[in-house]
Parts: C-alpha cells; structure tokens; sequence
C-alpha cells in the first residue's frame, strides 16, 4: 500500500491492528485557516446532483497492466470498467472511465476526512460534519469493489468537529464546544454510535487551526487574532496536559505538518519550523512567500520523500521545497488553478481540490486535480472530477480519491465523493 501524506494534518500512516488497512489522512482544507474560509461557504447551495462531474479519460492509473484487454461492456459495465476487473467501487462507468460517486449527501459542513485501504479493494472513510454548534457527528462508511451506493452510518457525536485524522490506532479531532474546547479520541474499530474519550481537555483550538499526531506527541495549532496565535503539543495519552510551544505568533498560524525531525507549519505568508519537540521554541522561517498575506496564506501543508508541499489560494498554485533549503529549492508545482485548497501527496503525485471561487458562489465549479511530483507537464494538470461544490478536504488510498465537497455551515447540503482510480 502507499502512504498517503495528506494537507495540514500529517500524521504518518497507521496499520490498524484488526482493521485491515492502513490510514490516510484527509486535510481538514477550510479548517487550516479558516477565518475567513468559514464565512466564505456560508450559504453555498450545496453539492446538488452528480451529472455535471466528469473523470478524465487520461488520468494516471495505479495499475501496471496497460496492456489488458478490455472486456465485453467495458464503456459502461462499472465492474470491467475500460478493462477487465477495474471495478468503479460504487461509481458509474461512462465512455470506459469512472464516474465520481456520492458517499453521502445532504451533509451538515463536512470540512475533514480520513479513509484507508481495506481488504479485498474496499476502502473506508471517516469524515467530520461540523454542522450547527451541538449537531456536529462523526459519520463512517465501507465501500468497493461491487459495492452498490454506500450507507453511511454515525460513528460518533460530537459537538462541532474539525481536523479529523488519523494516527496511531486512533482518530482524533477537534471539539469546539463552547468555552472548553477539546480534542477527542477513538478507536476506529469502536462500535457505533462509539463514545469518544476527552484526549486533551483543553485544546484551545480557536476557529480552526490543524493537527498533527506522530511518534508519541500530538501538535495542534489555533488561528487566533494576529499577535495571540499558538502552537501546541501534548503526549499521546488520555486526559495529558497541552503544553504551548510557540505563542503570540505575528499572524495566526494555519497548516502544520511533521517531518521526522521537525514540526513544519504555516504563520502568515511564511513556511516556519521547530524541533520535533514538546519544549517552548522560537520558529524558523524556511521561506517567505510572496504575495500570500492573509486570509490568503497556504492552508494545507504535506511532506512526502522529505520534500514540502502546499496549496495557495492566493496565487492559484502549489508550491513545493526542500525544508533544508527552501530559498534555493522552491519550486511551483502547478500554477493557473482556481483556488487550491485541500492537499494530498503520495509515492504517484500531489493532488488537491479547487474551489473554483474563493467565496460561497463556488457551487458547482470546483474540481479535483492531480500531477506527478516532478511538477505538472506542460499540458497541465489532470482533472480527476470538475463541477464539484466547494470542494475542501482529500484524501489518496491505493484505491480511490476521496474528497469532501463542503456546502454550508448553516444548510446540511454537503456531500462525500469518492473516484476510483482508473
């Protein structure tokens, strides 16, 4: 299986004892910085129906066999879709390609996911509805090969849930519940509904903020006012005390994500860093970039093969360094897109999601693209699903992509979407 690093909040991929998978992490998008993001979906129209979605006939395919030769059906039959055994997990098959399919529908706000791969081709998917304060929920789903639509089921309460992901043998997400904040904790094999545990009681994470869990440690990151942002860390244990790492930071700080070594994460328009540590730090800045002041900061950051990644808004690219030289080694990914938000990188490319509109009138002009870690060609990126709604988290199994169309706070007209690969 590859290991997915995913926007915002890496945290290093997870064999899940008796899970049968391996996590990968969604970027929570509109949570990494999301003071202005918040208010930008308020009073989307949602997602709507999946006719206007379409799947590149020339997207990448993870499967070394170019040679098959197709089956009898296989421009419409979704289980010998463009060849045989390519099953569309659910999805239409259309001119020999995969359609996008809706995990989920009419969903209260979904702005983060974590999926990963189980056996037999099925993949399983988490994501947190932030909804109205008190109506948030945890929702979980199992789909794949041969699979008819999916039935999400309500894994876990929760009362407004943000930067869901996994690490370790847990998912872990933040609760903003009124005045005591807190991250929560469960086993992803907890039965459902499952009763969360209180990890950090008091995570502060104002807004939003992103998440970060490897080794032993957990970091986090709040988006308060200029001057009074945080970066946090605490041992990965029930009921720990949060210890404040960086405080008062200029601008608030957005993405974070780890290396093996260092905690890297977003203040303003600068990519900074501290020791993977839980002792007090002063950052240092990787690089400035230019042009990204707030609110249009980078808001995913990944790593994957000790190279950084990150979405920015502001000049519609992503860009990409080595944390040891950032100035000498900063490069665009891909440029010219329509608001890049939410982030995802493994061994095949760098995928993200683009909003299309950086306010709520993104409905239906949002997409899903992809190109190789080398950088796009010359013909561009490779557009994995168009007339998406709004469009934040992703997340990349060896399987399918996985993203989250966000819709509003106020209306529960999100939606979860899914693509097999090709």
């Amino acid at each position: 299986m590859r290991i997915a690093v995913l926007v915002a909040t890496l945290l290093g991929a997870c064999v899940l004892g008796g899970c049968g998978g391996e996590f990968f992490s969604g970027s929570p998008g509109a949570d990494a910085g999301d003071a202005g993001a918040e208010a930008s979906t308020d009073g989307a129209t949602g997602d709507g129906a999946t006719g206007d979605e379409t799947a590149q006939l020339d997207a990448p395919s993870r499967d070394d066999a170019p040679g098959d030769a197709p089956c009898t059906g296989a421009q419409s039959d979704p289980q010998n879709c463009g060849r045989c055994g390519h099953d569309c997990l659910g999805g239409a098959c259309m001119g020999g390609a995969c359609q996008p399919v809706a995990l989920s529908s009419a969903d209260a706000y979904p702005t983060s996911l974590v999926a990963y791969d189980r056996s037999g081709g099925r993949v399983e998917a988490y994501w947190a509805q932030e909804g109205a304060v008190g109506v948030g929920a945890l929702e979980r789903c199992v789909f794949g090969p041969g699979s008819a639509a999916c039935m999400p089921s309500a894994f876990a309460a929760s009362t407004r849930p943000r930067g869901l992901i996994g690490a370790g043998l847990k998912l872990r997400w933040f609760d903003l519940q009124g005045a005591q904040p807190a991250i929560l904790a469960a086993d992803p094999a907890c039965a459902s509904p499952c009763t969360p545990v209180v990890e950090t009681p008091t995570a502060t994470p104002i807004l939003g903020g992103s998440m970060a869990a490897g080794g032993s440690d957990v970091f986090w990151t709040d988006d308060g006012p200029p001057g009074a942002g945080h970066l946090y860390g605490s041992p990965d244990t029930q009921g720990n005390t949060p210890q404040t790492l960086v405080s008062n930071t200029p601008s608030y700080p957005t993405a974070i994500a780890l290396e093996p070594d260092a905690i890297d994460f977003v203040v303003g328009g600068d990519l900074v860093q501290c020791p993977l540590s839980l002792g007090p730090c002063t950052p240092t800045t990787l690089v400035s970039l230019p042009g990204t002041a707030l609110p249009n900061a980078p808001l995913a950051l990944a790593v994957h093969g000790g190279t950084l990644y990150w979405t920015s808004p502001s000049d519609n690219a992503i860009g990409s360094c080595t944390p040891s030289d950032c100035q000498a080694t900063m490069k665009v990914v891909a440029r010219g897109l329509g608001v890049p938000w939410g982030l995802a990188v493994d061994d095949s490319g760098v995928y993200w999601t683009e909003r299309g509109d950086p306010n709520a009138t993104c409905q239906g002009v949002g997409g899903v693209a992809m190109c190789p870690l080398a950088g796009c060609p010359a013909s561009g990126p490779t557009y994995l699903a168009t007339g998406q709604s709004c469009p934040t988290a992703i997340a990349v199994t060896s399987s399918a992509v996985v993203w989250a169309n966000s819709g509003s706070v106020a209306t529960p007209n999100g939606a979860i979407k899914a693509l097999a690969w090709p």
